[in-house]
């Protein structure tokens, strides 16, 4: 239900106290990560209004939630996924990648924006290959989220 966008169904479910709400798929993905996947937000609002959805749970692929929202560009569900309080904004995947480095990587300006607007990205971290979020968006020839960093930095 999380999945397809159905927020009558999955209200109801989490109404009945009867459901997991960190349950997983076949490939570990639980029902935020696949709302936040198919950019239904008003899932999001539900499972995170429970109080119980994991925000740093990883599929099978080490994707959360917040990298997810990130590579999709949605600042509405990046906003929500902040709002929580849960979120560590620098974790990385494992290979030094942050969702800053993604989101400059991918010309996510807006997204970008209100990671800056938290006050807590560290805008010089550097991945595995030793390169800056920076150095990222310079390389996919991302003119506009150069500008934003070069501002910010």
């Amino acid at each position: 239900a999380a999945e397809k966008g159905h927020d009558g169904v999955v209200q109801l479910l989490l109404a009945t106290r009867k459901i997991a709400v960190d349950s997983k798929d076949h490939s570990r993905q639980t029902p935020l990560l696949a709302a936040v996947r198919g950019g239904h937000i008003l899932v999001v609002e539900l499972l995170l209004a429970t109080g119980k959805a994991d925000v740093h749970a990883k599929d099978i692929t080490n994707q959360t939630p917040l990298s997810c929202a990130i590579e999709k560009g949605s600042t509405e569900v990046l906003k929500l996924l902040l709002a929580n309080g849960k979120v560590d904004i620098n974790s990385d995947n494992g290979f030094g990648r942050t969702p800053l480095s993604y989101a400059a990587e991918r010309g996510h300006t807006p997204v970008i924006q209100v990671l800056l607007d938290t006050g807590k990205v560290h805008l010089d971290c550097r991945d595995h290959q030793n390169q800056t979020p920076l150095f990222r968006a310079a390389e996919r020839g991302r003119l506009a989220t150069v500008k934003l960093l070069l501002n910010y930095g």
